[in-house]
């Protein structure tokens, strides 16, 4: 008979995401660019949808596209070359589907509702036991309908699995955001630090820098550069930032949530800015996306924002569902 040390050692992955229906893993993949939309348009029939299905949602979100669009856009969903179709996956949530993703130390499940989204949280538990591995630490499961939940211990997991209430106690993202303030972020912004740029494409900007032990990253995603110009819209991006280790121990590059206290706010967001700048001028990004429900988030971006206004890199910003949107000059 196996240990269960010996259980958990088999249930280990360095990456995977996929798509759960009910209680099932529906599909499920490691390759990083293997993204959810084209895991469903290279299958559409396994998803309930076909050729026609699929191009009567496109032709209902962009009415005035061109009129090769749909069938252009569908050959990048299946090619890759665009990473997401919001409409496309809200009418699969509707029907019960739910993405998801689970690296080393943190994971997201995506849904309709939190009734759907627990259905794929309990599949992903019984196949990958994911508090169960050292290291992981954050949780994060995100509904259309509904709150985003995280969660960040072994004991909140399962009681929000058996359907009880999670114990009141503050999340990683609520104690450690909550140092930054508007009041402080405003007042004691550095001069920006020296940043490395280690990703450059046509889909995405990184850049990491370095303050004391701590290292961050700034992952920047544009929007289709073709998909705008044909579409007549401006160019998007969107901003975030992470600790990314801290004395040379990884903390999950690719983890929004770990801004730690370290006593540099000020130079971290002066960085921030500055690479932003350079992007919103290199690629003539017009608009920045700023994502976070979160109340502390939404003052940190506000924060940030007002900071820009006063610099010249917007000129103006406004709050929407789930984050802010600002306008480039």
């Amino acid at each position: 008979m196996k240990s269960f040390k010996q259980y958990i050692e088999e249930k280990k992955q360095t990456y995977v995401k996929g798509w759960t229906l009910k209680n099932k893993i529906h599909t499920s993949t490691t390759n990083f660019q293997n993204w959810h939309i084209k895991q469903v348009a290279n299958n559409l029939s396994k998803f309930g949808l076909n050729k026609r299905s699929l191009l009567k949602i496109i032709n209902d979100a962009w009415p005035d596209a061109p009129e090769t669009f749909p069938n252009e856009h569908i050959e990048e969903l299946e090619n890759g070359l665009a990473d997401n179709n919001v409409y496309i996956e809200e009418v699969l949530q509707k029907k019960g589907y739910c993405m998801f993703v689970l690296d080393p130390t943190h994971g997201s499940i995506s849904g309709w509702d939190e009734k759907s989204a627990k259905l794929g949280a309990k599949v992903l538990d019984d196949k990958y036991l994911p508090f169960e591995k050292d290291g992981f630490k954050l949780f994060e499961i995100k509904t259309i309908k509904g709150k985003s939940k995280y969660i960040k211990s072994k004991y909140d997991w399962y009681t929000w699995l058996d359907g009880k209430q999670a114990a009141g106690k503050r999340t990683e993202i609520g104690s450690t955001m909550a140092q930054f303030r508007e009041e402080y972020i405003t007042e004691i912004l550095d001069r920006p630090l020296k940043w490395k740029e280690f990703i450059n494409t046509d889909k995405e900007r990184k850049a990491e820098f370095d303050v004391g032990d701590y290292s961050y990253t700034i992952w920047i995603r544009l929007g289709n550069k073709r998909q705008a110009k044909i579409l007549g819209e401006p160019r998007k991006m969107h901003l975030e930032f992470m600790l990314s280790s801290e004395g040379g121990v990884s903390k999950g590059n690719d983890d929004k949530h770990l801004i730690l206290k370290t006593g540099n706010a000020g130079a971290v967001f002066a960085t921030v800015i500055d690479y932003a700048k350079h992007v919103v001028k290199q690629e003539k990004v017009k608009e920045i996306l700023f994502s976070g429900k979160e109340k502390s988030r939404k003052s940190l971006y506000n924060a940030m924002l007002k900071r820009m206004k006063r610099m010249g890199i917007v000129k103006s910003f406004e709050q929407e569902h789930g984050g802010f949107v600002a306008q480039v000059d």
